[in-house]
């Protein structure tokens, strides 16, 4: 890329909830996607995570490149309104995910004529947002985003917040891939490792182009 952006991060803290003094630092957390909001999830579930990890973290979310609040935006929808509209049809028709009509890990040869169904509908919104960022996003903002860059990222705000030493991770579905990622990524001097209290949450089985499926749970 001949031209890097400079991209402004939007970041949000659900505080530790512990008395100061028994306070473990940050725990950095990504909600899958790829592509979904962190800040969005930090303000809606931030409460019942918090409890999880006995209130004892900061936990710290962010929007990745490309993403809701982050800045250059990446704008795949010619107005707000028509992207208000996208929105507003996958949930007319029932394709989020918590929506989806599946009695098994993924759509596979057991899948019923119901999960089927949905799996292509989803497959068919997933197809026009990509057709619509091809169209009208900005193609600086692709060429700068997606996993490494997320990962780097992440390095960056932890040396910012001072978590040098180690950092406290919990990634959900992508987000294991994300926090695999960064476990094995260097910075222009050093690796910052991820220790201490690790967690990597959700799924891990190979990735479609549209879903990923299983679960698996590691943590130290």
């Amino acid at each position: 890329m001949s031209n890097p952006l400079n991209f402004s991060l939007a970041i949000r803290k659900f505080p530790a909830t512990v008395p100061a003094h028994s306070r473990l630092g940050t725990l950095f957390v990504n909600p899958g996607g790829p592509g979904a909001s962190g800040t969005e999830e930090i303000a809606r579930i931030g409460p019942d995570m918090s409890s999880i990890v006995g209130g004892f973290y900061d936990l710290v979310s962010w929007d990745p490149r490309g993403v809701n609040l982050t800045s250059p935006r990446l704008d795949c929808f010619p107005t707000e309104a028509v992207s208000h509209n996208w929105q507003r049809d996958q949930e007319r028709v029932g394709l989020r995910y918590e929506n989806a009509p599946m009695g098994h890990d993924a759509p596979g040869e057991h899948a019923t004529g119901g999960e089927l169904a949905w799996a292509a509908r989803i497959a068919a919104f997933a197809e026009s947002a990509d057709q619509a960022c091809s169209r009208n996003g900005r193609r600086e903002v692709l060429e700068g985003s997606g996993t490494a860059a997320t990962a780097r990222d992440l390095r960056m705000m932890a040396k910012a917040m001072g978590e040098t030493k180690g950092v406290n991770y919990w990634g959900f579905s992508y987000g294991t891939v994300l926090g695999a990622t960064f476990a094995v990524s260097k910075g222009p001097r050093r690796r910052i490792p991820l220790t201490r209290a690790k967690y990597i949450l959700g799924d891990c089985r190979p990735c479609s182009r549209t879903r990923c499926a299983g679960s698996c749970s590691t943590g130290s």
